[in-house]
């Protein structure tokens, strides 16, 4: 049974908000997560645009919120949303936590 508490990464291409790796893997995983806890929260983390770093926000926003619309178009609860983070930026992703469900 996996864990209701985790952190799962999330890669971009450079300069871009669409992802660099395929997510359905961590989207899997959160998907089975969801199934067995109730999410206390999921914090997702935008990536800034390393080449420019100074230029962070809006690329981190965009990133940041590509990611909580497709979790959300699949019924997983966004209930914490943050972006841009300077102790966040160096590792971009979803963090979660939940309690164990009752009955799952």
């Amino acid at each position: 049974m996996p864990p209701c508490e985790g952190y799962i990464a999330l890669y971009f291409q450079q300069e871009a908000e669409t992802f660099a790796r395929p997510f359905t893997g961590g989207f899997a995983w959160l998907a089975q997560v969801a199934d067995r806890c109730d999410f206390t929260y999921i914090a997702i983390t935008g990536l800034p645009d390393p080449a420019n770093p100074s230029d962070a926000p809006p690329l981190a926003v965009k990133r940041a919120e590509r990611v909580r619309d497709f979790l959300t178009a699949f019924g997983i609860p966004i209930t914490e949303f943050e972006y841009g983070d300077a102790e966040q930026r160096a590792k971009p992703g979803i963090s979660y936590h939940g309690q164990r469900a009752p009955g799952r």
